[in-house]
């Protein structure tokens, strides 16, 4: 892991520089974008039949090195490449039939997919830093590393890993049609509405999960985590094995049906 994933110090270790126990310091960018565009169309086709048609298009990049999971920032790895993405559409059709009788048709959609992406395999960090007794075979591509953490000595020494990446969506299509009867004092309304709601996730339980979570202490063998480290000594172990994804996918219908009366006062 020195040779490969952690960098040499670089600054003097002093108080003027960040803290008298820094010796490290890295600049990364984190550039981050946003390209869209919303559409909106509004038409009359005829004296009784109108339609619109709403349509918002976004995307969003940008690089991080904040590791949501485990709360902290990894100065020692490649940074994230976070991409996301929303598009909503909307189309409304209005349809006055007679007048007392009035029809309106809708078609929605909403789809948000949020993708990270790590540069590290996960595999191919487990195999070059030697450590046996995992088995990431269900994410054998996903980017991670292996989590070190020196829980009790966090001011000499940084914590280093990273959780899995992936992808997380969610996807609604509706379609719904009211239908509108008005026969003197009454206002009667029939409807219906079916939706497809799909989602998908990474099962994931914490920490690196396939991938291994090592921690050393201070207080335990040496007296020095970092000295741990280097003798294969860690206080706690842990691993995970999460089910590859998440991916369920309802299809709800419901009709609808509403009366109103309205009386009349003198």
């Amino acid at each position: 892991m020195l040779n490969n994933y952690l960098p040499a110090p670089n600054i003097a270790v002093r108080a003027v520089n960040f803290g008298s126990q820094a010796n490290y310091l890295q600049q990364t960018p984190t550039p981050a974008n946003t390209d869209g565009f919303d559409l909106r169309v509004d038409r009359t086709i005829t004296s009784k039949q109108s339609m619109f048609v709403r349509w918002s298009w976004k995307k969003l990049t940008a690089q991080s090195l904040t590791d949501t999971a485990l709360n902290t920032v990894n100065n020692f790895l490649p940074p994230d490449q976070d991409t996301e993405h929303n598009n909503n559409l909307i189309v409304s059709h209005n349809y006055l039939i007679t007048n007392n009788l009035v029809n309106e048709v809708r078609f929605g959609l909403s789809f948000w997919q949020f993708q990270v992406k790590f540069p590290i395999q996960g595999t191919s960090a487990v195999s070059t830093l030697g450590l046996t007794g995992l088995d990431p075979s269900d994410h054998r591509t996903a980017g991670a590393f292996p989590i070190f953490n020196f829980s009790d000595d966090s001011g000499n020494y940084s914590v280093i890993g990273r959780d899995k990446d992936g992808v997380t969506k969610s996807q609604t299509i509706q379609f719904a049609d009211n239908f509108t009867w008005i026969k003197g004092q009454h206002t009667m309304k029939f409807g219906v509405d079916v939706r497809r709601v799909r989602y998908q996730d990474l099962e994931s339980f914490g920490g690196a999960d396939d991938f291994g979570a090592f921690t050393f202490d201070q207080g335990i063998f040496t007296g020095n985590a970092f000295a741990n480290l280097l003798l294969g000594l860690p206080t706690k172990r842990m691993w995970r094995n999460p089910a590859p994804m998440s991916t369920p996918t309802p299809l709800s219908r419901a009709r609808t049906r509403r009366t109103n009366f309205a009386s009349a006062t003198g």
